[in-house]
């Protein structure tokens, strides 16, 4: 990461004063809904309080430090998010975190493709792992991608343990001497417990400057003293790395063009070391329910792929991309599709284009933000027919295949919007309505791609793998495209898809 800092100072030092211009440096938060702030207002979240902290410390070196919380409740790190991570976090990330510990349990083989999907993206980030737990099994991975190239770094945990030490016990202590505590740590400890216990932690966890009815306020989300003692801590952080950078550039500062070159060429080899590695023995968990299958794991884990995601917050949403739209665009000026109640009520007869769409019931009503990730998707209504896409999408190909055109190994994948602690809506039709599109009487979903008809689905986690008779390869269409068709036929069903995946 101190190369990363040099890499931009040194970027930065070398334009021409004509030129002069602050080189962007993306720090992207990927994670699950404590990581996102649930229950929070938006500008609290870790993320949010790092940027704050470390845009007026990095301004004045020329850099323009942009925290991306784009951390999504209820979701693990794959495999729909590590698929579609260029998608979701962008293409110029220099720092891209795992922060779901949480969601991910001991799925080791999905953190493992986040990490593996990350190294593939042009910026070629470092990752940087946070609550992790220390479990064995994590630390064997991270170890394994490390010995292969991957520039991963690590939280230590005792750091978090020796914070939460240090903060001081509010027990004890009478009204006058609780007022005089600092804002951030008065009624953080109560009990020896975090934002729990008397006197007061509980009513003291959560900010109530506004819309005290709001969301996600549970025993699981931390509050936003614990996001601001998080975010200060990286932000520290980030002033160590910066101080190394521009002590290494001291140490050359005759040779800066030789280290930018000598910088870019040890990024370069590392990456392609890890390309041509050997898949760990963790990897093949990730298929384990079809040791038998024709996808090859090193194209999942390592070749180019796709994602057309409805998911937020992701940029190919907030860029414009997913609708090939250049108006509307922006963090909050996005494409924002229909509700899910307006589409249903007007069926898609004009037209046979999948429509955007989202579930007015996902979003709360308040003049501050209080969160940013939903889980958008595109609808396909009993109603509406065969709705299709045709992907990838002209801006598709100009954002992530800007140089050469994609050549696709063929595996598709979709990936059906969840529910909620599994509390789906009546309708809501997933896997089981097409499981078996082609030879049951009894299936109310049919799916095609380039027209030949899907048979089977292979099941992944949340997502599922399209099959034909032959496998699970698909060939593209001329213009190296893949139409792909849905419909469903039982009254009042429908389809919401998340995601559409091409490797």
């Amino acid at each position: 990461m101190v190369h990363k800092f040099a890499l931009k100072l040194l970027q930065n030092a070398l334009q021409s004063d004509g030129d002069k211009a602050k080189s962007p440096f993306v720090w992207a938060t990927g994670g699950h809904s404590a990581t996102a702030g649930h229950g929070n207002f938006y500008d609290e979240s870790y993320t949010a309080v790092l940027e704050d902290k470390v845009v007026p410390i990095l301004e004045p070196l020329g850099i323009a430090f942009q925290g991306r919380n784009y951390a999504m409740g209820g979701t693990p790190s794959g495999p729909e998010i590590a698929s579609c991570i260029e998608s979701v976090f962008g293409s110029d990330p220099d720092v891209l975190v795992w922060d779901t510990g949480m969601t991910d349990g001991n799925r080791v083989d999905l953190m493992g493709l986040y990490l593996a999907r990350a190294a593939l993206l042009p910026s070629r980030p470092v990752t940087l792992v946070l609550h992790h737990g220390a479990q064995p099994q994590r630390l064997q991975v991270l170890k394994d991608w490390q010995a292969f190239g991957l520039p991963i770094l690590q939280q230590d945990e005792r750091v978090s343990r020796d914070m939460n030490s240090a903060i001081p016990e509010t027990l004890g202590l009478n009204q006058a001497q609780i007022d005089a505590m600092p804002p951030f740590v008065r009624q953080f400890k109560c009990e020896g417990k975090i934002e729990s216990g008397d006197p007061g932690c509980a009513d003291a966890k959560w900010n109530s400057k506004a819309c005290t009815g709001r969301k996600f306020r549970t025993s699981w989300h931390p509050g936003w003293k614990w996001h601001a003692i998080a975010g200060n801590l990286y932000a520290l952080f980030v002033t160590d790395i910066v101080q190394d950078a521009l002590t290494l550039l001291q140490s050359r500062v005759a040779e800066w063009p030789d280290l930018r070159e000598e910088l870019l060429a040890r990024e370069a080899a590392l990456n392609e070391a890890f390309r041509k590695a050997p898949l760990p023995a963790w990897t093949r968990k990730l298929l384990d329910e079809e040791p038998q299958s024709d996808i090859d794991l090193d194209v999942i884990f390592r070749q180019p792929s796709l994602c057309h995601t409805a998911r937020l917050p992701a940029e190919i949403r907030h860029l414009g991309i997913l609708t090939d739209t250049t108006t509307q665009v922006g963090f909050s000026h996005y494409d924002k599709g229909l509700s899910q109640t307006d589409a249903i009520a007007l069926p898609n007869k004009a037209d046979t284009t999948m429509r955007l769409a989202y579930d007015p019931d996902d979003r709360q009503d308040c003049n501050e933000t209080i969160q940013m990730d939903y889980k958008d998707f595109f609808l396909v209504h009993e109603k509406d027919g065969w709705q299709e896409l045709t992907l990838p999408n002209d801006r598709e190909v100009e954002a992530y295949f800007p140089t050469t055109p994609p050549k696709f190994h063929g595996y598709v994948a979709i990936c059906f919007a969840f529910c909620d602690w599994d509390h789906c809506k009546p309708h809501d039709s997933h896997a089981e309505a097409m499981s078996a599109s082609s030879n049951s009487t009894s299936s109310v979903g049919e799916m095609q791609v380039n027209g030949v008809a899907v048979t089977n689905l292979t099941t992944w986690e949340g997502c599922e793998f399209l099959r034909n008779l032959q496998g699970h390869r698909w060939l593209p269409d001329n213009n190296g495209k893949f139409t792909i068709r849905a419909r469903i036929t039982e009254t009042d069903a429908y389809f919401r898809f998340s995601s559409f995946i091409i490797w």
